[in-house]
């Protein structure tokens, strides 16, 4: 399972090949920026997780983009229409308070922000219940701390 953390890639058991998980690198699949070439092959026959709390960060990034004149408004309103079916397509790691009771021993650990904590958590969520997540993100400190939890990492350029 591919985990996006902001990216996750799920498949099974843990065992090798293991696909990757996303978090707001989620944003990369809307917009062309650097690593959007690497991140839409990951939805074609693959599993796909991400923590809930990505469909925010993907809004906010859209309605930032516009502000700042660099997404116009009918794309940004394109790609809200599709947030819906999109995340019913991706298996979506819900914020619960298992997964939080990870957060104050990561960030007691890691030098994570909030939000990537949450992904992080999220993630760890999944290769507890037997998958093998591959965690995929951006941010080169987030994978390093991924890496920290023993997972395997994609870091997205």
């Amino acid at each position: 399972m591919t985990m996006c953390g902001q990216l996750v890639n799920m498949k099974g058991p843990a065992g090798p090949g293991a696909p990757p998980a996303l978090g707001h690198s989620l944003v990369k699949r809307y917009v062309d920026e650097p690593g959007s070439a690497s991140v839409r092959p990951l939805f074609r026959g693959r599993t796909v997780a991400t923590a809930r709390i990505a469909y925010a960060e993907i809004a906010a990034t859209m309605a930032r983009l516009h502000r700042d004149h660099a997404l116009d408004e009918a794309a940004r309103d394109a790609i809200y229409a599709r947030l819906d079916d999109d995340f019913a397509a991706l298996t979506v790691v819900e914020i619960r308070a298992p997964l939080m009771r990870h957060i104050p021993q990561l960030v007691a650990r890691l030098p994570l922000r909030g939000y990537d904590a949450v992904h992080l958590a999220a993630a760890l969520v999944l290769r507890d219940h037997g998958a093998a997540v591959t965690f995929w993100a951006a941010d080169a400190a987030l994978v390093g701390a991924a890496r920290a939890e023993g997972l395997r990492t994609t870091l997205l350029s």
